[in-house]
């Protein structure tokens, strides 16, 4: 296979994969509402597809099982922008609420062709996940750093802060603890306890 075959076909891969996560999101807003009749809350959605909170009585038949939990790995930050991009393409629909009530989200008239496989979802539609590879240097400080402090408390290293964490700290590079509160999963109690660490094995000073 020539590097342009190999790169094709990455492409295709990772556009199949978006368009089955994006087909999960939709799949549960549009089961958790078509029993409440009602937009659903994103955090509820969120909640739902990570396996956080267990459906009610009335939403556990058909095919919830299909997509409850399906998505735990992904970071729940992501998720909430995923939400937000499927808003603004077009395939959920964001209704304000009103006279006591909570607004959510719906499936709007694209999203179920969508589900039906009558309308493609487009390549692009998620937003981009750091992956581990893409900055080796960053990446083997921050492990060596998150080893030293694994060792140094007794604990596992994903204790410190897991891979997905660390995906991001090497991607987006931030320079100040307050830079550490926009990494999804990181915290306010690890920022405390780890941020002048990461700072440092990143190269930078807060």
């Amino acid at each position: 296979m020539s590097p342009q075959d190999e790169d094709l076909r990455d492409v295709a891969v990772k556009s199949d994969y978006q368009g089955a996560v994006a087909r999960a999101i939709l799949f549960a807003v549009g089961h958790i509402s078509s029993h409440s009749r009602l937009p659903v809350a994103p955090r509820r959605v969120v909640n739902f597809l990570k396996g956080n909170q267990f459906p009610r009585p009335q939403e556990r038949e058909g095919a919830w099982a299909e997509c409850f939990g399906l998505l735990q790995s992904h970071e729940r930050g992501w998720l909430e922008e995923a939400l937000d991009s499927l808003v603004e393409r077009g395939f959920l629909e964001l209704k304000e609420g009103s006279a006591g009530r909570q607004g959510g989200v719906r499936l709007s008239p694209q999203g179920k062709r969508a589900l039906r496989g009558l309308e493609a979802i487009p390549a692009g539609v998620l937003p981009e996940r750091p992956v581990l590879g893409a900055h080796p240097e960053a990446e083997e400080r921050l492990r060596l750093a998150r080893q030293e402090l694994a060792w140094s408390e007794g604990r596992a290293t994903y204790g410190i802060f897991p891979n997905s964490v660390l995906a991001h700290l090497a991607s987006r590079r931030p320079k100040t603890l307050s830079d550490l509160a926009e990494i999804p999963g990181l915290g306010e109690a690890r920022i405390r306890k780890y941020g002048r660490k990461i700072l440092a094995a990143l190269g930078e000073k807060d």
